[in-house]
């Protein structure tokens, strides 16, 4: 009962906040929301890591068999309070998103994106802005929040390179080579930033590599091959890479050089005749 009410607890904060981000100082309350979360967080890990110690060291009836296992009631007390832990990273995710949906992540790939330089600039501060509140997380959640953080500046970027995918409306084209360059060159640039950022981060916490974006360099080079009869190649490595890719997405992203037809994409998306829709 006491866990549910926990949660319940957690979900009241949220609406709360967002009724009052609607009237109020974004930046103070965000600041003030995410701190909030952060102790809930760390303290349904506490309350965890103490009923598991509880076990372990009182409770001389339980079977060490069952330790661990699907009847050890302990065990499912600790799981459930990892989910809540786990439910305000996820809010803490939810609130970042905010700040960038629809400034900044709902351009990345056009062409007003293509003229500004603030659009990563404003994303990697406010991704670091967010890290610094997030300073007294637990390491591990920390890395959890920057693997999913990371996930989901990739998902942005995938809808900018799908962002034609409507068979409706053509949304964004590059036509011109020195355009494709150019699109090429600010992607993989930024990208670099990406990673440098992400770099820089986790180098706290481990050891390992927490961010690439290799997959969305490789479908940038397809955007700026500078020929078409060259482009098999690319699109011959991105569905081995994405096997599930259809066709229909396969061509809104090359749609973006616009100097592709319907008729010439279905011989480009055989890619060398080993790979067809």
């Amino acid at each position: 009962v006491f866990i549910d009410e926990f949660k319940e607890c957690i979900f009241r904060l949220r609406d709360y906040f967002n009724n009052e981000q609607q009237t109020e100082n974004l930046a103070d309350l965000s600041n003030a929301y995410t701190i909030r979360m952060v102790t809930c967080s760390n303290d349904a890990i506490k309350l965890c890591d103490c009923i598991l110690d509880i076990r372990d060291k009182y409770d001389s009836t339980i079977d060490k068999d069952e330790i661990g296992g699907p009847n050890d009631r302990y065990e499912l007390l600790a799981k459930r309070l990892v989910v809540v832990s786990r439910l305000c990273l996820d809010f803490i995710l939810e609130d970042m998103m905010k700040y960038l949906d629809e400034k900044f992540f709902k351009i990345l790939l056009t062409r007003d994106w293509l003229g500004n330089d603030k659009i990563m600039s404003t994303i990697i501060e406010t991704s670091n802005d967010y890290m610094n509140d997030l300073i007294r997380l637990r390491p591990e959640s920390q890395l959890e929040i920057l693997y999913k953080w990371h996930l989901r500046i990739k998902v942005e970027f995938l809808k900018g390179f799908m962002q034609n995918y409507s068979s409706m409306l053509r949304k964004c084209q590059f036509g011109e080579a020195t355009e494709r360059a150019l699109f090429y060159s600010k992607l993989n640039t930024e990208l670099n930033q990406l990673e440098a950022w992400f770099g820089r981060v986790t180098a706290k916490l481990t050891d390992s590599v927490v961010a690439e974006f290799e997959l969305l360099r490789l479908m940038g080079k397809i955007v700026k091959a500078e020929d078409v009869d060259f482009m098999g190649v690319e699109v011959a490595a991105l569905i081995r890479r994405c096997p599930d890719i259809n066709s229909d997405m396969l061509f809104a992203l090359i749609s973006l050089r616009g100097d592709v037809s319907r008729s010439d994409f279905k011989e480009v998306s055989k890619a060398k005749h080993s790979y067809k829709f």
